[in-house]
């Protein structure tokens, strides 16, 4: 019978041990994340700052002269678009969105990054015999959010863009038709691409 009080005694402080070590294994997790989170942002900010050092050095050793014959053969420019059939529609809780997906091509026909400002536009387009109207959306980038536009995974390498759906919009056998207007800040030139999907 003593056995059994002392057993019954202790058991309240044995369940505190455990509910302590499961509080503090919660919180060191916790706290493990927050360092990671924290370790991610400083390698982006060390990236980026070096970025801007390296941009400073060049406007400095290299004052705006036009390129040597070499490096400006050497030189990647966008000379086309190249929009992809991934694009299309998504769902989403609030409805469907366009998911506006392109690839910048060089010379070589080789995906390159680009620098500017873009206009993007989606025609909605009913089945064949509608006579509704096309409700057409737009969407433009600044050249910072251009630059956060850019995509690198499993699907590949592009650009992407998301455009809200009209409400309530069903393909219904229709199709949409996308267009780029691409303002390139490095040659000046606006390159436009266009490109009709179905709705699935």
């Amino acid at each position: 019978m003593k056995t059994l009080l002392v057993t019954l005694a202790l058991l309240p402080l044995a369940a505190c041990s455990v509910g302590g070590s499961r509080s503090a294994s919660s919180e060191n997790d916790r706290l493990r994340r927050e360092v990671l989170d924290l370790h991610s942002r400083i390698e982006s900010l060390e990236r980026e700052r070096e970025e801007l050092r390296v941009k400073a050095a060049g406007l400095i050793a290299y004052p705006p002269d036009p390129l040597a014959p070499e490096s400006l053969e050497a030189l990647p420019l966008c000379t086309s678009i190249s929009i992809s059939s991934l694009s299309g529609l998504r769902a989403v809780d609030s409805g469907k969105t366009l998911a506006f997906m392109f690839e910048p091509r060089d010379g070589k026909d080789r995906f390159t990054q680009v620098v500017g400002s873009a206009t993007f536009s989606a025609a909605f387009l009913p089945a064949s015999g509608n006579s509704e109207a096309a409700p057409v959306r737009t969407a433009r980038l600044s050249p910072k959010e251009l630059r956060d536009a850019y995509r690198s995974g499993i699907t590949g390498t592009y650009y992407e863009v998301l455009i809200p759906a009209p409400p309530g919009y069903t393909p219904s056998g229709g199709s949409i038709s996308l267009r780029i207007d691409l303002a390139d800040a490095v040659t000046g030139r606006t390159i436009t691409a266009e490109k009709l999907i179905p709705g699935r």
